[in-house]
C-alpha cells in the first residue's frame, strides 16, 4: 500500500508535469481554438486546475489504495 505521503508526491509530481505541458500548449490550443487569452490569464487558469488536479490525483490515489486494502487486509 502507498502512503499517504508517497501519493500526495505523486500525484503533486504528475501535476507539476501536466503544468508545465499545459503552458506550453494551451497558447496554441487557445489560438487554434480562435480564444484571446492574456498570459496573466492564461497563469491563473492553469494555476487553479493544477490545484484541482492535485486534489484530484490524491483523492483517486487514496480510494483505490483503500479498496486494495480491504480486499487484501495487511498481514501480521
Amino acid at each position: 500500500m502507498q502512503s499517504k505521503k508517497g501519493s500526495f508526491t505523486e500525484a503533486l509530481v504528475s501535476t507539476l508535469v501536466g503544468y508545465v505541458v499545459s503552458l506550453v500548449c494551451a497558447p496554441v490550443i487557445f489560438w487554434v481554438c480562435g480564444v484571446a487569452i492574456k498570459p496573466t490569464q492564461l497563469g491563473s487558469v492553469t494555476a487553479l486546475f493544477t490545484v484541482v488536479s492535485v486534489l484530484r490525483g490524491y483523492l483517486i490515489r487514496r480510494y483505490f489504495n483503500g479498496r486494495i486494502v480491504k480486499k487484501n487486509p495487511p498481514k501480521s
